[in-house]
C-alpha cells in the first residue's frame, strides 16, 4: 500500500511507544500488541517454503475462516456460500477469489473494524495479481477493513 495513501499520524502510537524502541534495541526479544475482543482480527504469513502459502485464494480463504470463527453471524454467511450449492466446505470446493473477496468484505462489517495483516507479500506467487486484489479488498465504499501488508520493498507490490 502506498505511504501517500496514509494518514497524517497513522501508526504512531506504535512507532513513537517505548516498548517498540526498546523492542528494536534487543537482540532478541517479544513484541506483544493487543486489541479488544472481538474487534475483527485476522492475519496470514507467506513463506517461501510453502509453495501455496503465497496463492491468493490460499491467503483469502484463511481470512475468511479466521472472521468465521469469530463471529456466528460471519460463521452463518460461510454456510450459506456452499448450502445453495450443496457443496461441502473442503479444500476442493474453496470459493474463487473473486467470491472470497466478496465474503470477506461482508463479513468485516459484522465488526466495528475488521484488521488483517499479511506477512511476507513478497514471498507470494503473484505479487502484482495480489496487490490489485487487496486493493480490492479495502476499496470504499462500505469496507471497514484496516489492512496491514508487510514485505520487502517490491515495486510490483506497492
Amino acid at each position: 500500500m502506498s505511504v501517500s495513501l496514509r494518514s497524517p499520524g497513522t501508526g504512531l502510537w506504535l512507532t513513537s511507544s517505548d516498548e517498540l524502541q526498546k523492542w528494536q534495541q534487543e537482540s532478541n526479544g517479544k513484541l506483544w500488541l493487543s486489541g479488544i475482543p472481538g474487534a475483527g482480527g485476522a492475519f496470514y504469513y507467506c513463506d517461501y517454503k510453502k509453495a501455496k502459502s503465497g496463492n491468493m485464494q490460499n491467503i483469502l480463504a484463511s481470512l475468511v475462516g479466521q472472521l468465521a470463527i469469530q463471529s456466528s453471524a460471519c460463521t452463518e454467511m460461510l454456510h450459506k456460500v456452499y448450502k445453495p450449492n450443496n457443496r461441502m466446505l473442503t479444500a476442493r470446493t474453496v470459493p474463487n477469489v473473486e467470491e472470497l473477496t466478496e465474503l470477506l468484505r461482508k463479513m468485516a462489517l459484522h465488526y466495528d473494524e475488521a484488521m488483517i495483516v499479511i506477512d511476507a507479500l513478497d514471498e507470494s506467487e503473484d505479487q502484482e495479481y495480489l496487490s490489485r486484489t487487496l486493493h480490492e479488498l479495502v476499496k470504499p465504499p462500505n469496507c471497514n477493513i484496516k489492512l496491514a501488508a508487510l514485505s520487502r520493498d517490491e515495486q510490483d507490490i506497492r
